[in-house]
């Protein structure tokens, strides 16, 4: 193979690693998102995060940025204990699974 074809190569390749690696964080966020939301919030909210409206929102499909879901779990007054026993990465964690649901 040509070496001009080795280097593009090369640089696709590594083009692919940082690609990933970037994408690392935010699947790895999510995964512990998912264990956080299982352990504290599933137990109203359900485990596909359905709820039972009205008492119970879902949180299924919610039109939401994660930053406005932590604000949204920080400031419901039936999560107090929750957020105040999580930090700032858990909430944000959450948040960024329950926008996979």
């Amino acid at each position: 193979m040509p070496r001009n074809h080795l280097m593009a190569l090369e640089a696709g390749f590594m083009l692919f690693g940082c690609f990933m690696m970037a994408l690392a964080p935010g699947v790895a966020m999510a995964e512990s998102g998912r264990a956080l939301y299982e352990k504290n919030c599933s137990s109203c909210h359900g485990a596909d995060g359905s709820g039972n409206p009205p008492a119970v929102p879902s949180l299924a499909k919610a039109d939401l940025s994660a930053p406005a879901i932590e604000r949204a779990i920080r400031e419901k007054e039936s999560h107090m204990l929750i957020s105040d026993s999580l930090g700032d990465e858990q909430l944000m964690a959450i948040a960024e699974y329950l926008q996979s649901l």
